[in-house]
Formats: C-alpha cells, structure tokens, sequence
C-alpha cells in the first residue's frame, strides 16, 4: 500500500513539484517504510522553502528519533518550542530523545516540563517511571506507571513496565498479574 502512495506521490509531483501536501504524504509513506533517510531528505527540502512549517518539523523530529540522531531532534523541538511553547509532541520527543539517549536527569526535567502543561499526559508520567527506573528508584517508578496505566489501562508497554517494577521489588504474584494483562491485551 505504500510503495502504491509513493508511486502515486511521485508521479503528481513530477506535474506540481511545489505540492506540500504531497511531498509530506510522500515522505510520511517512505518512514513508514523504514525509508527515515529519504523521509527526511524530503521534509529537509519543504522546511528550506518555508522556515515556519510546523508540521513538517514534526514529522522531521519522528524521522530523526527513528535514525537515533538525537542531537538533530533537540534542535527541531527547541525551534518548534520558540514559535509555540506548548507543542505537544516537541515536549515530548525531547523526553523521549534524552531517555533514549540515557541522558536520565534532561529526561526527568522534560517529562515534568511535560506534565506541568498536560497535567495527566499517560506517556509523560510512563515516561517518568521508565527513568526512575533507569535511575533505580523502583518505588517511584512504579507510583508514576500506576498513574499512567489509571489514564492509559490498555496500554501494554505502561502494563509491561509496571510488572517489571513489580518483579524489581519482589513481588512476583503482582508481575505475574501485569505480564498475564499484556498477554491478555496483545497475545
């Protein structure tokens, strides 16, 4: 299905090249794809001819966090963070990019920065219990992931994460409970 919307794309844009629609459609079709490299190629071009797009840096900061280039994601947060300061998925993706990349205390810091804006976002207080975990406060951790699974209860990596708090503090029948849960949820 996407290669089909890759060739469909390509062949509008040889009659409109200046379709931006298309192209982030085009480059949208080629992430999903595990293309990262020529998604964010494309999204590079529309973001030269028009500084104040958005959504394409959104859709960029996906591409970059799929290739691991985190530095790159910081810097189109932070760009999209100075036009509106309470960009959902900026917020986000710099929480994101600082646990990916071990950075623990950025990470504490942004997932708050998160929550002091959505106050009951379900991936900012999972993410908060994945660092505390990371950090070794288990207890901590699994207060934020219960939170998280109250707003989120289908959610099997909140689920999943919850149990291994659990197994952290040997409680093996309440890991039990939450890993039988995800199975349950996703066989």
């Amino acid at each position: 299905e996407y290669e089909e919307t890759i060739q469909h794309c390509e062949e509008y844009l040889q009659i409109d090249q200046s379709n931006i629609i298309v192209k982030r459609l085009l480059s949208r079709s080629q992430n999903f794809l595990g293309n990262h490299e020529i998604a964010a190629k494309i999204l590079n071009e529309i973001i030269k001819k028009d500084v104040k797009d958005i959504e394409s840096r959104t859709t960029l900061i996906r591409n970059y966090y799929n290739l691991g280039n985190f530095e790159r994601v910081h810097t189109l947060c932070d760009q999209i963070l100075t036009r509106k300061k309470t960009n959902r998925i900026a917020l986000l993706f710099h929480a994101r990019a600082y646990n990916a990349s071990k950075d623990y205390e950025k990470a504490l810091e942004a997932w708050e920065n998160v929550l002091k804006i959505y106050k009951n976002d379900s991936e900012a207080l999972g993410g908060l219990g994945r660092v505390y975990y990371n950090l070794g406060n288990i207890e901590l951790a699994k207060e934020f992931l219960e939170k998280a699974i109250k707003i989120q209860p289908k959610n099997t990596t909140i689920i999943n994460n919850l149990g291994t708090a659990y197994k952290e503090l040997n409680n093996t029948e309440k890991a039990i409970i939450f890993y039988q849960k995800v199975l349950d949820i996703d066989p």
